[in-house]
């Protein structure tokens, strides 16, 4: 099953355009009656039939509905910039596939690039999140710096972890509280700074580390995805 993705929806009909409405008819080569499914990322799936095909949009009647409820965790991940930006795009289609619910991109001491483009990253996690067969699009924000980051996780009560290699501290797997939502810094090429530890630890963060070994800073937010997503399932 092909899944569109279709934010626009009213009562009985919705709509696409841009990329999903050449998708569709150029590549796809729908055409007045025939049937899609698609998602408005925020929990609903659609099977609809096409009505209309202009050359800005396309209007179709919606047949059925199902709503997917999220679940009752949610995981905010926190992720330093990295130097290669294909990496940073990498992780924000594995982590989409595998379940996160919002991505922050981090600005750090050792944040060699300092640039995000956000445009490009929304396509990615839209065509991560229809290729998955998912019905909720993950919230990707602005790359913020850590201390902006931090300042406002401060008062919020949810589990917070940052990940950083020192062989004392405790595994995330042994860490996380089924059911609960959770915060997850992952840090820079050549990890945190200890000055930044000791501010992200003062704000409520507890120390883990994702294993024996030490991991590119895409991939350690992919295993603490994963990671989180397992300990939840189990």
């Amino acid at each position: 099953m092909f899944l569109f993705y279709t934010p626009e929806v009213t009562e009985d009909s919705l709509s696409i355009e841009g990329d999903e409405l050449r998708h569709a008819v150029k590549t796809l080569r729908k055409r007045v009656g025939d049937e899609i499914w698609s998602t408005d990322g925020e929990g609903c799936k659609y099977k609809s039939r096409i009505t209309t095909i202009t050359k800005s949009n396309a209007t179709l009647q919606i047949l059925e509905r199902e709503l997917f409820n999220l679940p009752n965790y949610n995981l905010h991940l926190a992720i330093a910039l990295t130097k290669n930006a294909n990496r940073l795009e990498w992780f924000l289609e594995k982590a989409t596939e595998i379940g996160v619910q919002t991505i922050t991109p981090l600005i750090t001491s050792r944040t060699e690039k300092k640039s995000f483009k956000k445009e490009r990253g929304d396509k990615i996690v839209i065509a991560a999140m229809k290729q998955s067969l998912r019905y909720h699009l993950p919230g990707l924000n602005q790359a913020t710096s850590l201390e902006q980051f931090i300042e406002g996780e401060r008062n919020l009560k949810h589990q917070k972890f940052v990940g950083h290699y020192k062989s004392d501290n405790k595994q995330l797997k042994d860490s996380i509280e089924k059911g609960k939502n959770a915060t997850i810094l992952i840090g820079p090429e050549g990890d945190f700074t200890e000055s930044e530890i000791s501010s992200v630890t003062q704000a409520g963060f507890s120390s883990i580390n994702l294993g024996n070994h030490r991991l590119r800073t895409e991939t350690a937010g992919v295993v603490a995805c994963h990671t989180f997503n397992i300990i939840n399932n189990a």
